[in-house]
């Protein structure tokens, strides 16, 4: 099944990745791991709907602890909502992708191709985000190019979902303590230009597709 995806979070830079443990690469690999956007587009399968996806990301989810007890997520919301004159499908949910998290989801059927953006942060930053995850979801604009002439070929009926394969280590695993600090320096908004970038690249993904049609 032909997919695309686009991971955005705080950059860690080369000599923090070469050397995690210095004192002075601390502070810029934690930030890396409070929030991050994910947009993934993909040929519309036969179960991508967006009441199929209400009812999936409606739904709480199973999860395990790192002490290997299970779980299930908690549902904020799941709802219908229009953005920018589009439908999409809404909801959060905490611990759904991964413990402690909170993570919102947003998914839209434009044409052939299926489209899911998840703004997911730590829930003990989720306060810190959820101004900026609010003015980014509110400017969601699908700018593709006659996604309907993309050819719907016989898939497989899987529905769409965030990429399974990102690694866990770049997120924060532990609870946070009853009195965590929510407000820690840097810019959240800094994030938010990746959105075009990669709804533009939803873009280049259907005219490819329809070149190879």
């Amino acid at each position: 099944m032909s997919s695309k995806s686009w991971l955005c979070r705080y950059k860690v830079s080369r000599a923090c990745l070469k050397k995690p443990k210095h004192p002075s690469c601390q502070k810029e690999i934690h930030r890396s791991k409070e929030a991050m956007i994910v947009v993934t587009a993909k040929e519309r399968s036969s179960v991508d709907g967006l009441d199929n996806f209400l009812t999936h990301y409606g739904s709480p989810m199973p999860y395990r602890l790192n002490n290997g007890t299970t779980s299930q997520s908690v549902v904020n919301h799941a709802k219908m909502v229009t953005i920018q004159g589009r439908k999409w499908m809404d909801s959060m949910q905490l611990s759904s992708e991964i413990p402690f998290y909170y993570t919102r989801y947003l998914a839209t059927i434009n044409g052939n191709i299926a489209v899911l953006a998840t703004f997911t942060a730590h829930k003990k930053y989720y306060s810190k985000y959820s101004g900026p995850f609010f003015q980014g979801i509110n400017s969601l604009v699908m700018l593709t190019a006659n996604p309907s002439k993309v050819k719907n070929r016989e898939l497989s009926p899987k529905l769409l979902a965030r990429p399974l394969d990102i690694p866990l280590d770049i997120f924060e695993q532990s609870e946070p303590s009853q009195n965590f600090e929510t407000t820690n320096s840097g810019n959240p908004s800094g994030l938010f230009l990746f959105l075009a970038i990669a709804l533009a690249g939803i873009g280049i993904f259907l005219i490819i597709k329809r070149k190879q049609a």
